[in-house]
């Protein structure tokens, strides 16, 4: 069935290391199952601890000075994210294992109960889009996953600007989800869990 609320979220960090890297950025988007948006946030977050190397911050150009000056606690952010994970049905994510584990380890640093989070249903856009997208690896044996922009491309016809900012990335998410939804690539279970079931093109 088709949960009531969906959360759609990115992490922007400090590196590719899900165990190692930090959260520089976070933002997530509460919307109904029919694509209108309930809650928007992004918030950068105030270094604690560590520094944001220069390779980094030239992908998404947070540097620590900016971090440290517009940055929140983490732990402030990651309480008003829980709360919204906690009121709504499905996470849903490009990439989307990595976010979920960038964010389970900054509650353990944080000493914040992630539990609920980490058991809410899932939903991963980029490896559930790889069969639709078709991007062959350079070996053309088989095809890979899209990246964000890719897959923006491919289904809504133009470019993803901005992209490696989380709440653009986020939107962006979003609005290939329902675009794939429309196009009758997803589609909502009719079993009671809520979850998305993906149909193969």
């Amino acid at each position: 069935m088709k949960p009531d609320l969906l959360l759609f979220f990115d992490t922007e960090t400090t590196g590719t290391d899900p165990r190692l890297a930090r959260a520089v950025e976070i933002a997530w988007i509460v919307c109904t199952s029919d694509g209108q948006i309930v809650k928007e946030e992004t918030h950068l977050v105030k270094p604690k601890g560590f520094t944001i190397p220069d390779q980094a911050a030239a992908i998404h150009g947070i540097t620590t000075e900016i971090a440290e000056t517009e940055g929140l606690d983490l732990s402030v952010i990651l309480k008003e994210l829980l709360a919204d994970v906690s009121r709504t049905g499905l996470l849903v994510g490009h990439n989307v294992a990595y976010d979920l584990d960038i964010i389970a380890h900054e509650c353990s640093r944080e000493k914040i109960d992630s539990l609920k989070f980490r058991e809410k249903p899932s939903f991963c856009t980029m490896k559930s889009l790889t069969s639709f997208c078709k991007i062959p690896f350079p070996s053309g044996t088989e095809f890979k996953y899209p990246k964000l922009g890719e897959a923006y491309e491919k289904l809504l016809g133009e470019s993803l600007l901005d992209a490696h900012d989380a709440l653009i990335d986020t939107d962006a998410c979003k609005m290939i989800f329902f675009k794939a939804i429309e196009m009758d690539i997803f589609r909502f279970n009719e079993s009671p869990r809520p979850d998305v079931e993906v149909r193969i093109c």
